[in-house]
């Protein structure tokens, strides 16, 4: 389901995910609106945010101690 608001009245509509980029009417004001595409899903944390060690290249480790 998509949750949404109508850009006239502000009005929460809910709808299938199918119906994304078709055109609905307000059940409030009444007006035509273009159903938003569902959000993107939630993307996983990296191993960076999450605690775990994050694999550096020799190279690059080597160069950062010289400076």
């Amino acid at each position: 389901m998509i949750s949404f608001f109508c850009p006239y009245c502000k009005h929460v509509q809910e709808t299938f995910d199918e119906q994304a980029g078709t055109l609905v009417v307000c059940e409030q004001c009444k007006l035509e609106i273009r159903v938003p595409k569902p959000a993107a899903p939630p993307q996983l944390p990296s191993a960076a945010m999450s605690g775990q060690a994050v694999s550096v290249p020799f190279w690059k480790r080597l160069f950062a101690r010289t400076k």
